[in-house]
């Protein structure tokens, strides 16, 4: 009678129970183990939460009875061995993820930054990647990218033809390593940026000093033989307009009642795009509407500076050539077609124009800007706005225009 007592007790029922079939009833409220295909299950409540689960023990009545007096433990032992597993099986998914090469997670950065990027930004990262950045680290693991072994590349590294790459040039890499390192982050596959800490090379001047046209060198290069030269320099010289903005400019954005031109696009060799500043409205001076209002005349094309097929010119080198050519002709020292936006800017701010009229015409971002490039032109005096342009150069437009009439 002691021994059947005390197995009742340790199956977890009550031998007192009225019937057999209510003590049957009452242990299986009570107990904490049962069998299924020959496995031993544990079940039980712990802080509320309700479980079930195996325990991977073969079942036999020993067992049975053993899980149901040390349920507590067993649950606690189970649930900590799947949260040990659970962290190893994340471990290596994490593992193996940070083992993705740098050249395929880009390729998958790369519909993003179509989508999202300028067209000209677009293929400017695209050649970077192409040319620099994939045959150094593209099938390096992510992983295996840490600070001390990017420190030794931008230190060692060195353009096809063994020259220094210059500053500008490692900057750009530099920033395209740290966003592609900042998205892997955010997907988990790297925890830190190994671009982080790292010293970047000193900035060089993004653009060449000004060296603006004399009024002299002005007046040659508006008498040149190349008809779209002497065109574009009379307008380029008198707006101060970017050559990409110039080459997308078309007769819509160009208002001859209130005497302004819309700059809304820019030619790229990705296309049109928006100015590098945003769009802006600026005036046109009295010598630029007369020299357009010439040009609207025998145009037949939307563009104002189009090709010979009609179309726009793609970027500034489209007309690199044609540029040479005249300054060649002219006798005059070579200075890039960007140079008519110096001229125009020192030739308004030396005629006493408002600085603040000058920025805004360029379309700086701040005129902070104007002031830093240009502040030695600035007069102790001031005139009437174009004074200079007017009296030297508008008089010699218009006899060119009749000179070239025939």
């Amino acid at each position: 009678m002691d021994k059947q007592c005390g197995n009742q007790q340790i199956l977890g029922y009550n031998a007192s129970a009225s019937s057999p079939q209510k003590a049957k009833e009452d242990w299986n409220m009570q107990k904490h183990s049962y069998s299924r295909n020959g496995i031993v299950y544990v079940k039980g409540t712990i802080n509320g939460q309700r479980y079930r689960l195996s325990t991977g023990k073969s079942a036999s009545k020993r067992m049975l009875e053993f899980v149901n007096l040390n349920w507590e433990s067993e649950i606690q032992t189970i649930l900590l061995h799947k949260h040990e597993q659970s962290k190893e099986q994340e471990l290596k998914a994490k593992l193996t993820k940070s083992q993705i090469s740098l050249k395929d997670f880009c390729q998958k950065l790369i519909p993003i930054w179509e989508r999202t990027l300028k067209r000209s930004s677009f293929l400017g990262r695209s050649k970077l990647l192409r040319t620099v950045i994939y045959p150094n680290f593209g099938e390096s693991a992510m992983s295996d990218l840490n600070y001390t072994t990017l420190r030794e590349w931008f230190f060692n590294f060195r353009l096809k033809n063994n020259e220094i790459p210059s500053a500008s040039y490692l900057a750009h890499i530099a920033s395209l390593l740290n966003q592609i390192f900042v998205e892997a982050i955010k997907d988990g596959i790297i925890e830190t940026n190994p671009m982080s800490g790292l010293k970047k090379p000193k900035q060089l001047p993004k653009n060449e000093p000004p060296m603006p046209f004399s009024v002299d060198e002005i007046a040659k290069i508006l008498c040149c033989k190349d008809a779209f030269v002497r065109d574009f320099a009379a307008i380029a010289f008198f707006t101060g307009m970017r050559t990409g903005e110039l080459l997308a400019l078309a007769w819509d954005c160009i208002d001859f009642e209130n005497d302004t031109i819309a700059v809304e696009r820019n030619a790229t060799k990705g296309g049109l795009t928006t100015p590098k500043t945003g769009k802006r409205r600026i005036d046109m001076l009295p010598c630029v509407k007369q020299k357009l209002l010439t040009m609207k005349a025998r145009a037949s094309s939307i563009w104002v500076f189009p090709t010979r097929q009609g179309g726009h010119y793609q970027e500034s080198n489209s007309i690199m050539q044609k540029w040479q050519r005249a300054l060649l002709e002219c006798n005059i020292a070579y200075r890039s077609v960007y140079h008519t936006r110096h001229t125009f800017a020192t030739t308004m701010i030396s005629a006493g124009e408002d600085i603040l009229w000058v920025s805004a015409t360029l379309g700086h971002a701040n005129t902070q800007m104007t002031f830093s490039r240009y502040a030695k032109y600035i007069p102790k005096t001031r005139g009437s706005r174009a004074s200079i342009v007017e009296q030297n150069i508008a008089q010699l437009l218009a006899q060119n225009e009749n000179a070239h009439a025939g």
